[in-house]
C-alpha cells in the first residue's frame, strides 16, 4: 500500500510504502524490500516550518482554552512540525560540496550525520550513493554522547603562518 501525506501548507510532502519501491527516482535503481520514505521539499525553509510549528501550537493551547498552562517542550513543538510523525534523517547527504545545510530540517537533522561530495545533484549517481552509505555505515552514531575512545588533551594548538607561528592555548 502506498500513502502520499502532505502537511497543511503543501510544503513537504512524503511518500510512504508497504510495496517495492524505487528510491528516489532510479537513483539507486533497485528495489528496496523495506518500509521506506522518499520525500520532497517544495518551497520549504526550515525556519518558517519552526515559526508555524509554534504558532500550530500556541494556537492549539489557545484552542483548548489552555494558553496559561502551555508548557513547550521538544516533543510537543516537534508534534507540531510538517514532518510530525515521520523519523528524523539518520543521514543528510549534500551535494555540490556546499558545507551547510542551506535552511533544510534544521531541527530534525540535529543528530543526523552529514555527508558532502562535490557532485552536483543532477550528476549524482548510484555510485555516488553507495559512497555515503559505506562511509555513514563506518561511522560511530553517538547522539550527543561522549565518544567511546577518549580523546588526549593537547597543552597547545600551533598554526604556521609561513615564517610567522601563531600559538593558541588549547582553552581555546
Amino acid at each position: 500500500m502506498t500513502q502520499i501525506y502532505a502537511d497543511q501548507k503543501r510544503t513537504f510532502w512524503w511518500v510512504r510504502s508497504d510495496a517495492p519501491f524505487f528510491v528516489a527516482l532510479g537513483v539507486m535503481g533497485a528495489l528496496l524490500f523495506i518500509w521506506i520514505m522518499f520525500a520532497v521539499a517544495i518551497n520549504y525553509g526550515g525556519r518558517t516550518e519552526l515559526v508555524d510549528a509554534m504558532n500550530s501550537l500556541l494556537e492549539s493551547a489557545r484552542l483548548r482554552g489552555k494558553l496559561d498552562q502551555l508548557e513547550v517542550t521538544e516533543e510537543a513543538l516537534g508534534d507540531h512540525l510538517y514532518t510530525a510523525g515521520v523519523k528524523d534523517p539518520d543521514l543528510l547527504i549534500r551535494t555540490s560540496g556546499e558545507m551547510r545545510v542551506s535552511n533544510f530540517l534544521l531541527w530534525q537533522i540535529a543528530y543526523s550525520e552529514l555527508y558532502v561530495t562535490e557532485t552536483l545533484w543532477p550528476d549524482f549517481s548510484r555510485t555516488d550513493l553507495l559512497e555515503a552509505l559505506y562511509e555513514y555505515q563506518n561511522r560511530e552514531r553517538r547522539f550527543g554522547g561522549l565518544t567511546r575512545t577518549p580523546v588526549p588533551l593537547v597543552d597547545e594548538v600551533v598554526f604556521d603562518f609561513e615564517d610567522e607561528a601563531l600559538e593558541i592555548p588549547a582553552a581555546y
